[in-house]
C-alpha cells in the first residue's frame, strides 16, 4: 500500500513537472509573440508618421502651386490688358 501511494505521488509529481515545462515553454512562447507585436506596432508607428510627412509635403505642393497658378492668372489678365492698350 505504501509503496502504490508513492508510485501515485512520483506519477503526480512527473505530471506537475511535465505540466511546468508546457507553461514554460508557453510563457516563452507568449514573450516571443508579445515583443513581435512591439516591433510590429513601431513599425506602424514610423510608417503613420512617414505618410503623415507624405501628405504634409503633397499639402504644402498644392498650396503652391495654387499659388502660383492664380499669380500666373493675375499676370496672363494684366498682360492682356496691357496688350489691349489700357494702360498706354
Amino acid at each position: 500500500m505504501l509503496n502504490r501511494k508513492i508510485k501515485m505521488q512520483e506519477k503526480d509529481f512527473s505530471t506537475i513537472k511535465t505540466e511546468k515545462l508546457k507553461a514554460g515553454t508557453e510563457w516563452e512562447h507568449l514573450n516571443v509573440e508579445k515583443e513581435r507585436l512591439n516591433v510590429k506596432k513601431e513599425q506602424f508607428i514610423v510608417e503613420k508618421e512617414r505618410m503623415k510627412f507624405k501628405v504634409d509635403i503633397l499639402r504644402q505642393q498644392s498650396q503652391l502651386l495654387k499659388k502660383y497658378a492664380s499669380q500666373d492668372e493675375s499676370t496672363h489678365h494684366f498682360n492682356s490688358i496691357t496688350t489691349l492698350g489700357y494702360f498706354q
